[in-house]
């Protein structure tokens, strides 16, 4: 996975949420350690122990963009991206038919015909 984001000069990491375990962003700091791009990210539903995940980034070295909230904004040059944890029909479609956003990351696509 990494060859291939070194290969492709990504400019950034976006997860979207459900890190699960503090060890996890240990891992991925590790794996991604050639890359030295921001991470940005969402906290899930998943997540076990949010203080030690926290704890835990600030000791890495390349801590994660992490967002209080279940969405994040992001632009890259001129794309509008947003990233949404959760599993709300209501707010997905709100989203997708605000038009707002260029690109949409969902944690899991659930959807229904708007």
């Amino acid at each position: 996975m990494v060859e291939i984001f070194i290969k492709n000069n990504i400019e950034a990491i976006v997860h979207c949420g459900d890190w699960v375990s503090p060890f996890t962003l240990e891992y991925f700091d590790s794996i991604c350690e050639d890359l030295r791009v921001p991470i940005h990210s969402v906290f899930g539903n998943n997540e076990g122990d949010v203080k030690r995940i926290i704890e835990r980034n600030a000791k890495l070295e390349n801590p994660i963009h992490f967002t209080s909230t279940q969405t994040l904004e992001l632009q890259f040059d001129d794309r509008k991206i947003i990233v949404y944890h959760g599993q709300d029909k209501t707010i997905t479609n709100a989203i997708i038919k605000s038009q707002i956003y260029d690109v949409f990351l969902p944690d899991i696509l659930i959807y229904q015909k708007i």
